[in-house]
């Protein structure tokens, strides 16, 4: 899988040998964490619908209960419209990384406990047939969940569809976007009592995210840790001059041993 950045980014990323999984909400997409919402409403019997509509309500005007940090990759190698967007307008590198850095899982595992999803790959969800399904599937597992408990019993429950939702959330976006093909390392720390110390490179608080300059933001970002066997190709873009040398010698620097080096074949002027 390839994450496409800045040629600035390349460096900043293998130099310190971590990607950076940034907040959610300062995507490109203006829809992220919202898409979700207009294929989901309340049903008038859920149990517990006055609990779980002042917990969403809260939720949407803050856009999460908890911040979602991401980094995104898409399974194309050589895609114009990433070039366009996320590399320099082609000026920018694709880091090819192995699929199995960060395990993949499905968007939804019913059953499973949610904080074995703290940390995951996923496969973008872009057909709306599909996401409906996984929001259908969720609403009728917490509402038969708790016909056999009391309120109280059903805490657990109301809070496991309260991580889900927004877990889809993070999974989920608008077909427009489908050409991307788009895999993404999410983290949704649970209290901040996450424990895999890929996770904490470099920070001196375990308890709390770093913050980066965008633009027009700061933006907040944990950085995770690249094993030395982590990145097997790197990709130049149709616009970068890069010499083939230059990217080997920094690779090697790092450790980063026998990564492969190629070109765009994009026609990009």
């Amino acid at each position: 899988m390839y994450h496409y950045c800045p040629t600035s980014s390349f460096l900043s990323i293998v130099e310190s040998k971590t990607i950076w999984l940034s907040d959610f909400k300062a995507t490109n997409d203006n829809m992220e964490g919202r898409w979700a919402d207009h294929l989901f409403s309340i049903p008038d019997d859920l149990p517990y619908k006055d609990k779980i509509s002042a917990a969403l309500s809260i939720e949407r005007h803050f856009a999460f209960r908890s911040p979602t940090y991401v980094a995104c990759f898409s399974l194309k190698q050589d895609l114009l419209s990433q070039w366009r967007g996320y590399a320099d307008n082609g000026q920018g590198v694709a880091i090819g990384v192995r699929a199995d850095f960060i395990p993949s899982r499905p968007p939804l595992e019913i059953g499973v406990p949610y904080n074995d999803y703290e940390l995951n790959a996923v496969d973008v969800v872009y057909d709306e047939e599909a996401q409906r399904s996984h929001l259908e599937q969720l609403v009728n597992w917490y509402t038969q969940g708790c016909q056999s408990r009391s309120e109280g019993e059903s805490e657990g429950l109301i809070q496991s569809l309260l991580f889900w939702l927004d877990h889809l959330r993070a999974s989920m976006k608008s077909p427009g976007f489908s050409e991307e093909h788009e895999r993404r390392i999410i983290f949704k720390p649970q209290g901040f009592k996450f424990e895999d110390k890929r996770l904490w490179k470099g920070t001196k608080n375990p308890s709390e995210p770093r913050v980066r300059a965008a633009p027009d933001r700061l933006v907040e970002y944990f950085a995770c840790a690249l094993p030395k066997d982590a990145i097997k190709e790197v990709v130049l873009g149709p616009k970068n001059r890069s010499d083939d040398e230059a990217v080997t010698v920094l690779l090697r620097s790092s450790e980063f041993q026998n990564v492969k080096v190629s070109r765009s074949a994009v026609s990009y002027a």
